[in-house]
């Protein structure tokens, strides 16, 4: 239901976009392969994947859910 907000949450800061496109460099260089998701984020995430979602909430709470920049 709030998948898409992840992605706004990372688009809207600077570290957040290097790590999308980290990610979808990595799923895109793996094709057909299983890929950990989460062994992703624990390792290039600062605060892992636990620290994602915090930080992920706190950005909903806090009402940022449309302030993406390009």
């Amino acid at each position: 239901e709030y998948s898409w907000s992840i992605v706004f949450y990372l688009m809207s800061h600077q570290e957040g976009k290097v790590l999308l496109t980290d990610y979808l460099k990595y799923v895109s260089d793996n094709k057909c392969e299983p890929i950990d998701t989460i062994a992703f984020f624990n390792t290039n995430y600062a605060t892992g994947v636990n620290g994602l979602e915090k930080n992920w909430k706190k950005w909903l709470v806090e009402g940022n859910k449309f302030a993406v920049t390009l």
